[in-house]
């Protein structure tokens, strides 16, 4: 797929909402490598149990390193035209960097899904 094709799905992903209360759990979220700041968009991805998310590295010419600083939770490379998809199964915030660019960071947020409440508000 082009690097355009690309962009469109990401954007269609961010205007999607969640279909059904286990909708996430097929769900995938992108992230894309640039050239400039903030270098990883979106720089901050908040994702919940179960989501996958795929780095897509559009960039003709570039090699990036892709690894998670805390606890190597992952960690891959990413060709020129490359992707790599994660699926994140554990809570927890998780700082990321390219290993031959350390100045490109990000972040992603993965927390609890949230489904149909079982509370009844009575008043």
């Amino acid at each position: 797929m082009s690097a355009l094709t690309h962009l469109a799905l990401f954007l269609l992903g961010l205007a999607a909402g969640l279909g059904s209360p286990t909708a996430h759990l097929d769900r995938e979220r992108t992230i894309v490598v640039t050239s400039r700041p903030p270098y990883y968009t979106p720089a901050v991805l908040r994702v919940t149990v179960g989501e996958a998310v795929r780095w897509i590295n559009p960039l003709p010419a570039e090699r990036h390193g892709v690894r998670e600083v805390e606890q190597s939770t992952f960690s891959f490379e990413l060709s020129p035209g490359g992707e790599q998809v994660v699926r994140f199964t554990q809570t927890g915030e998780y700082v990321y960097r390219c290993r031959f660019h350390p100045w490109m960071q990000g972040r992603i947020v993965v927390e609890e899904a949230s489904g149909p409440s079982d509370d009844v508000t009575r008043r």
